[in-house]
């Protein structure tokens, strides 16, 4: 069942059947060892995240929201006093998702859609979304860096792609399955590195944007990508 879900080399698909366990338990167990992650996640009145909240204008009343590897269930939130907020959440699992919401019998209130991040804007356009997030998943990707210019292309003129994933994770799981990328810092810069010794200094590989990183944390990668408006454009 798993490796004929969709195409990818022979160790990204090697990854599929363990994160469909791991999510398999998580149901069954309502959160594994995060109880109030699983209440809040399937929560449709959990608050949208505050620290997500200072990338959108003040004034905006309508917030489209794109979840990248959101797996079943998105952590963005979905209330948010006076904002009208349509979160989608996009998953290449997200078939085998489905099969988890009937087992247990789940209704979450965002239902995750099949997608790759490689293929974001065939699927949805670009200069479609506000805000365009991956959370300890980009690096999970088949090809990141594609991802990643993909998830520029889905947001606005003004719009941020926000990436927040663990350090250098393909080389502490030991590049085992979805595990084949490493994301880091190098003197504040952000760098993609492959198990095979490709790397990539993001700033070099995208145009039209404007990053910043936090270099203060530890063991924790966190990016921020400001698509620039165009010229004499109005964002």
């Amino acid at each position: 069942m798993f490796g004929r879900l969709l195409p990818g080399s022979g160790r990204w698909s090697g990854g599929i059947a363990p994160e469909y366990r791991f999510w398999k338990r998580w149901f069954k167990t309502r959160g594994l060892h995060w109880p109030e992650e699983y209440r809040q996640r399937l929560d449709p009145q959990t608050s949208f995240s505050d620290y997500l909240r200072r990338f959108i204008p003040e004034t905006q009343e309508i917030v489209r929201i794109l979840d990248v590897g959101a797996g079943p269930l998105t952590d963005v939130g979905y209330h948010w006093e006076n904002r009208k907020l349509l979160i989608t959440a996009v998953d290449p699992l997200a078939e085998l998702y489905q099969k988890l919401y009937r087992k247990f019998q789940i209704d979450p209130p965002v239902r995750t859609v099949p997608g790759r991040a490689e293929e974001l804007s065939l699927i949805f356009g670009e200069n479609c979304f506000d805000l365009v997030q991956a959370r300890n998943a980009l690096d999970h990707a088949e090809n990141p860096l594609r991802g990643l210019k993909e998830m520029v292309r889905c947001v606005r003129p003004g719009g941020w792609v926000i990436l927040n994933h663990n350090l250098n994770e393909g080389a502490g799981e030991h590049y085992r399955g979805f595990h084949q990328w490493d994301f880091f810092l190098r003197h504040g810069r952000f760098f993609i590195r492959g198990r095979r010794g490709i790397e990539w200094d993001v700033a070099n590989e995208l145009d039209g944007v404007e990053i910043e990183t936090n270099p203060e944390l530890e063991d924790w990668v966190q990016v921020h990508i400001r698509k620039l408006p165009l010229a004499g454009e109005r964002e």
